[in-house]
């Protein structure tokens, strides 16, 4: 029920086939012998499902459930097989942020192939970015955000932003830290400048050596002709006259590491 408050997973308000609602049936039959349902309505998922349950065991909702049933730890896996079927994944079309997301899909391509690029090369370059302790350790978002930004480029207490429901002062990252305007070393913008350096990580290599996915502009045909599906529209660069209808999709896309 942790995963149905509307704090952890919002209705799905965008779901256009298939239908907004969904039957969750009971796993074992009632006293009369006939297998009940409720309908739920849909509802998006905040972050993967593994990442979700992780959540809620670190919640107070977890603990309560330990206290109600006495038993020992259960782990992930066993919570993963359990969320409900009104749970959907994200569209990523339907962020608000194309630019959070973009970085989201080329971060987790970059944490897959770094491993294997400096494997293959040794960079010889001395006080570069890539021989950093934590540099190759960097698996999930926060990890980047402390590797690029510590000492005294750290995030810092911010009581103007705490809401009621909080129980600590958010952590707040001075803006020229993230602006790329601190001059400290160590920074972003040290850090940004020695990575663009590194031998390895630029390699010029194989246009097809990386794949991943990419904003694109994708034409719909013509504006006045095209149906109103409710969506976003964009013009392209090169259509000065407006007469084109586009949208924007992640397509596949491939290549070098430069």
């Amino acid at each position: 029920e942790w995963s149905h408050d509307p704090e952890v997973c919002r209705y799905d308000s965008n779901q256009r086939t298939g239908g907004k609602r969904v039957h969750r049936f009971d796993a074992e039959p009632g006293s009369d012998g006939r297998i009940r349902f409720e309908v739920h309505e849909k509802r998006t998922l905040p972050c993967s499902r593994k990442e979700l349950c992780e959540r809620f065991i670190k919640s107070p909702e977890y603990e309560a459930f330990m206290a109600r049933t006495g038993n020992g730890a259960v782990s992930v896996s066993f919570f993963q097989k359990r969320i409900c079927s009104c749970m959907v994944d994200p569209k990523m079309n339907q962020c608000a942020d194309p630019i959070d997301t973009q970085h989201n899909v080329l971060f987790d391509v970059w944490r897959r192939n770094v491993p294997q690029w400096l494997d293959e090369t040794t960079c010889g370059r001395e006080g570069c970015i890539c021989k950093e302790q934590g540099f190759r350790d960097m698996k999930s978002q926060d990890d980047l955000l402390t590797f690029l930004f510590c000492g005294e480029c750290a995030a810092v207490a911010d009581p103007t932003r705490k809401l009621p429901r909080d129980d600590s002062d958010p952590m707040q990252l001075r803006y020229d830290c993230v602006a790329g305007e601190c001059e400290k070393d160590g920074c972003l913008q040290d850090k940004c400048t020695r990575l663009a350096n590194c031998p390895v990580l630029t390699k010029g290599g194989s246009d097809t050596e990386m794949s991943f996915r990419k904003w694109t502009l994708v034409p719909r045909g013509v504006a006045e002709g095209a149906a109103d599906d409710g969506d976003e529209d964009y013009a392209a660069p090169s259509d000065t006259a407006g007469k084109a209808k586009y949208t924007r999709e992640m397509l596949p896309c491939r290549s070098s590491r430069k």
